[in-house]
């Protein structure tokens, strides 16, 4: 997540860089000054409207047109911020935060070329920005420069080290480049200096789950929707954690949570469906695939999960058509293969069975063992069901 900063500048200092009537400079700063309240307060929709009645009265504010800016990012109105940034700049070209913002527009934009030429902008302004450095570290993380990336993020920690935020960060580039102790440190610390951080236990769980210390990650997860009840992605993650710890029932309580909360990510539909077909809940397992084919029709998994559940169902028909269709939509997914081949041949297609195995096996090697001991039991079982 990018830092915003936020322009709150005194009455005495705002004044010098005003135009116009007094009368007019007086109602502009009063404005600025509300819109700043109701940032605080989360109204959004109030901000921006008194920053725009500020720039009514006086349109070379540039503390209005940065703090609308800031106000449009928070509400995803990336190309209102990006031009309200842009007036910002024009007013007051030396100010290293208007930078900084637009820096964090462009990032969620997608564009992270320019958020990084801004944060550059930035820190030859101010070179101890913490948010500029923090959001050009971000960028380049994404980038996948984690080396540089790590580079700026210890610079934001160095210039603020009571900035759980910074260190929040700097955790995911540590994991990102597999140092998962690093990782655990940074967000330790975090919830040392800010023991409500959602993200940072959060966070922290994931590592610890990597390292397979599953109850520690449990905790963390667990104390994360203590904060926050609804919390998504911790919901998902105790679910998934739970999961491979064989608390089955615990899991798909967990993912049901997380569903009713985000109802349209496909992903938990899908692990939902997996626990279930773990307690061979057939019906519920290819209803929670029905549903993730709805919600993202393109998305190979899902129809393998419900293959799957077709297949044990002993529908093979069902089961063929869903291994296609996930094979139509990723090729290289090694397990349809290896499972649509077994249908095949439990269907007497033992040439269609034979090519599906031979391209399994060469998008994955490891596959071949396994799939000598299906084949053994497709042997022992009769291979004419169809």
């Amino acid at each position: 997540m990018c830092r915003l900063s936020i322009l709150v500048l005194p009455m005495a200092l705002l004044s010098t860089n005003l135009r116009g009537g007094q009368n007019a400079t007086a109602s502009a700063l009063s404005y600025v000054e509300r819109g700043n309240e109701w940032i605080a307060k989360k109204d959004l929709r109030r901000a921006i409207a008194d920053f725009s009645l500020a720039i009514a009265f006086d349109e070379n504010l540039p503390a209005a047109w940065l703090n609308r800016g800031l106000a449009r990012i928070e509400a995803r109105d990336l190309a209102g911020s990006i031009s309200d940034l842009t007036r910002a700049i024009e007013l007051q070209p030396h100010d290293a935060r208007a930078y900084s913002n637009r820096a964090a527009a462009w990032y969620l934009q997608g564009n992270l070329d320019r958020a990084i030429v801004d944060c550059n902008h930035a820190l030859e302004i101010n070179p101890k920005s913490k948010e500029a450095y923090a959001n050009r570290g971000i960028a380049r993380r994404d980038q996948g420069d984690l080396n540089s990336a790590v580079m700026d993020m210890d610079r934001a920690v160095s210039l603020d080290r009571r900035d759980f935020r910074m260190l929040v960060d700097r955790a995911t580039v540590w994991a990102l480049r597999g140092d998962l102790d690093r990782a655990i440190a940074d967000n330790s610390q975090a919830i040392q200096i800010n023991p409500a951080s959602v993200e940072a236990w959060n966070n922290r769980g994931l590592a610890r789950r990597t390292q397979r210390d599953l109850a520690g990650a449990l905790s963390d997860f667990s104390r994360a929707l203590e904060i926050d009840s609804r919390a998504t992605d911790s919901w998902y993650n105790r679910g998934l954690t739970r999961y491979l710890k064989g608390d089955i029932d615990g899991a798909i309580a967990d993912y049901t949570k997380a569903i009713s909360i985000a109802p349209d990510i496909a992903n938990t539909y899908s692990d939902r469906g997996t626990a279930r077909l773990v307690q061979l809940g057939m019906e519920g397992a290819i209803d929670n695939s029905n549903r993730v084919v709805t919600v993202e029709p393109f998305l190979a998994h899902a129809y393998f999960s419900r293959a799957a559940a077709w297949s044990a169902k002993g529908d093979n028909d069902h089961a063929l058509a869903d291994y296609s269709e996930t094979i139509r939509i990723d090729p290289r997914y090694a397990r349809a293969w290896a499972h649509r081949g077994l249908i095949q041949l439990q269907k007497g297609r033992a040439a269609q069975a034979r090519s599906d195995f031979a391209e399994a096996i060469r998008l994955d090697r490891n596959l071949e063992s396994w799939l000598g001991t299906e084949l053994r039991k497709t042997v022992g079982e009769g291979v004419s069901r169809r």
